[in-house]
């Protein structure tokens, strides 16, 4: 019955609109990204912060989606829900590290915007079981994960990661943990793929 009820979930998850990125000729340190004090990472890596209740967030999230399938392997992208002591953002981003240790989170990650425009509330430990059993997962499934140590630890890991950063508003990116921008230092949402591609090159 699961594979069922995900396989109705699918097809609209990969409905990804081309075209949306536009190219950033030059960045400017200072004006379109800054260099936190972080040590530079040795590999190309990528940290969005985000919510689902944030409409620019999921305005971006089909071009983020392209942007992270056509870099592949070569570029880590980390997504980290943040919540600024927000109980409903709090409940999202506990509902998406449940889907990560579900392994459901392509599947998640599409309900959990739709949710979120639609006005849906994730507030309690409940509602948050019930949305995956919205998505076919056993009750009891979910309710072990959503209050299992792992996901409070995510959850943590999240928070602190965000004021790390010193992160205030979301979208907003870091990039091999030195280079930190957002879409209106960019210009726009849809300049955001762009500027990370040209980021991650840099090690500096």
């Amino acid at each position: 019955m699961r594979k069922f009820c995900l396989a109705l979930v699918m097809p609209a998850i990969f409905y990804i609109p081309v075209g949306m990125a536009t190219p950033v000729v030059s960045l400017q340190a200072g004006k379109n990204y800054t260099v936190t004090n972080e040590p530079v990472s040795q590999s190309p890596k990528v940290l969005e912060f985000f919510s689902y209740g944030c409409p620019h967030c999921r305005q971006l999230d089909p071009s983020m989606t392209q942007w992270a399938a056509k870099a592949g392997n070569d570029v880590a992208l980390t997504r980290v829900p943040v919540t600024f002591g927000s109980k409903q953002w709090e409940g999202y981003a506990k509902a998406f590290y449940v889907g990560e240790a579900l392994d459901i989170q392509v599947v998640t990650n599409h309900a959990l915007f739709e949710l979120a425009r639609r006005g849906g509330k994730l507030e309690t430990a409940e509602e948050i079981a019930d949305f995956f059993v919205g998505l076919c997962i056993e009750r009891k499934v979910a309710e072990q994960q959503i209050n299992s140590f792992v996901i409070k630890s995510r959850m943590a890991q999240g928070d602190k990661l965000a004021q790390r950063y010193k992160v205030q508003a979301v979208p907003s990116f870091v990039v091999n943990d030195k280079y930190f921008t957002d879409a209106s230092m960019v210009g726009s949402p849809e300049a955001v793929p762009a500027a990370l591609t040209q980021l991650e090159k840099l090690h500096d």
